[in-house]
């Protein structure tokens, strides 16, 4: 009886196991988002049930007997970045991909996992997964081994990028699509960006660097956060390196969720640090220490906008090594001679002190974007930022826990873009306005290095760009207008406030054209004109 019942359950289950609609349907096409030509021999891998199937030439697949359920697909290809996609799979489906191809665009150089657009110049790339094993190092640091970029080193703890001879407030870094504003003119002043906050770096040039305020057709560099996964579950990843130079330890978490309702993602970083080592010797006074934090949330709606946040906080604290801190020409020459250098050290310490620096650099991002249709969209972007830099000397009297220099500067942006097509051009157009408030901390005992000044700079920029058979074409030009009001302690004796109002008007213009004789072969051109 019991045995007969058993067999009786199996056949119910069974019964009820096949009534599933398990003979559903998922087909597709996987495209190069570029130029969207069929990537054929993509491999496309569904992890639920463990089927793989490679793309055809067309760029077509199809993967039949599937059950409804939620599946990730995973899509691969030997050059381009992996995607990883969620659906909810209810009856046949069919979607088309597109993939990252990394042969093809207008940028100059490309550092990232995700990028869009039609570009002229051939990109450089490295994958999501190789920035984050060199996060432990500073940006600089990470994007010099690609060709025209380089680096310019003060110490072992500061660095900022160059890219084709441009640095400082002539290389415009891009944090989430708000131009970095901090303390950029001094050679030890690098940019206040923690790497595992990036998905991809690119560098731009050309017409499309119009679209962003600073040094115009000089060189943009954009380090921008993907948008969170289209997954429901909860995802999340730790990262951990250790540097046998120095000591050092890197600890990265990053959590994201897309719900319903809205998409969110928080990724935090601690970097800790000692003094690095030369083959015979410590040197001293070499540690950092971080403390990083970054929160993004979007709306995840049907209507037809979509708004997004963005918040970042940097906090460090670097040593500066304490036998380039001379005080006076003979230690100087002293120091181009000496086989060791002055305060070197036998043992290993972690302690930080004068001289130093000690940097915050807090930002906040509100974009909103409106689609009017399927061609063209408005967006209003926000973006603030407060920086506070204290720089610490040696000193006499006990002072050197007091600040030598001490900055603090505000900033606001504000930007309306509208892009979208226009006949068979793509038009990308804009207006843009930038505060600055850069002031002077008082207690430090020493004159301002720098002065005091207020910045406001509206600007507005257009860009063509159309693709045409194998040709690209693009055309850009850019207006800026910029007021600085200044006051500054004059050098003579008695010190007086001087006050200056400098205004200055700038032009930029852009054109170039691509052409795609083969697969291994292109012909680009790149001409324009600027002003400052």
């Amino acid at each position: 009886m019991f045995r007969r019942l058993c067999i009786s359950l199996i056949l119910i289950w069974s019964s009820l196991a096949s009534a599933q609609d398990c003979k559903l349907t998922l087909k597709g096409k996987v495209l190069d988002r570029a130029t969207e030509k069929a990537l054929s021999f993509t491999f496309v891998f569904i992890e639920e049930t463990s089927d793989q199937v490679v793309v055809d030439s067309l760029g077509n697949f199809m993967i039949k007997n599937l059950c409804p359920g939620h599946i990730h697909i995973n899509l691969s290809h030997l050059s381009c970045a992996p995607e990883r996609t969620y659906i909810d799979l209810k009856f046949d489906t069919s979607l088309t991909f597109y993939l990252e191809h990394h042969a093809e665009l207008l940028d100059e150089v490309v550092v990232h996992e995700h990028r869009s657009g039609s570009n002229v110049n051939v990109s450089n790339t490295i994958n999501q997964k190789q920035i984050a094993s060199e996060a432990y190092k500073n940006l600089a640091d990470i994007t010099k081994k690609i060709p025209g970029v380089s680096s310019l080193r003060n110490g072992n703890t500061s660095a900022k990028p160059i890219v084709h001879g441009l640095f400082g407030n002539r290389l415009t870094i891009l944090n989430n699509g708000v131009a970095q504003s901090g303390q950029q003119w001094g050679n030890d002043h690098a940019p206040e960006i923690d790497a595992f906050m990036a998905d991809h770096i690119s560098v731009v040039k050309g017409a499309a660097a119009l679209a962003y305020m600073g040094s115009n057709l000089g060189s943009v560099m954009l380090v921008d956060a993907r948008p969170v996964r289209n997954d429901p579950h909860l995802l999340g990843s730790i990262n951990y390196i250790y540097n046998t130079n120095g000591r050092g330890h890197t600890l990265n978490t990053a959590f994201e969720k897309n719900s319903k309702a809205f998409a969110w993602r928080l990724n935090g970083s601690l970097k800790y640090a000692g003094d690095q080592r030369a083959p015979d010797y410590f040197l001293r006074n070499t540690g950092r220490r971080e403390q990083n934090l970054s929160f993004q949330i979007e709306s995840n709606n049907d209507s037809d906008w979509h708004h997004k946040l963005y918040i970042s906080s940097f906090n460090a604290r670097m040593g500066v090594l304490r036998g380039s801190h001379i005080s006076n020409l003979t230690d100087l020459e002293s120091a181009f001679t000496r086989d060791t250098p002055f305060f070197t050290e036998n043992t290993f310490s972690d302690s930080i002190s004068a001289p130093s620096q000690k940097v915050h650099h807090h930002l906040l991002k509100t974009e909103s974007s409106y689609s009017i249709n399927e061609n063209s969209f408005l967006k209003f972007t926000y973006g603030g930022q407060w920086n506070r830099r204290d720089e610490f000397d040696v000193r006499r009297g006990g002072r050197s826990d007091r600040a030598a220099l001490s900055l603090q500067q505000f900033s606001h942006f504000g930007e309306i873009k509208w892009s979208g097509l226009v006949s068979d051009w793509s038009v990308n157009t804009g207006l843009q306005y930038q505060w600055i408030d850069n002031a002077n901390l008082a207690g430090t005992g020493v004159l301002p290095l720098i002065p005091n000044y207020l910045s406001y700079n509206p600007g507005a920029f257009i860009v063509f760009q159309k693709s045409k058979n194998n040709w690209k074409y693009e055309l850009g030009s850019r207006f800026d207008f910029k007021a600085y009001d200044v006051k500054a302690i004059s050098n003579s004796l008695p010190r007086e406030i001087e006050e200056f109002k400098n205004r200055f008007f700038n032009y930029a213009f852009s054109a170039g054209l691509s052409n795609e004789i083969s697969e291994k072969l292109r012909l680009s051109i790149n001409a324009g004109s600027t002003m400052r």
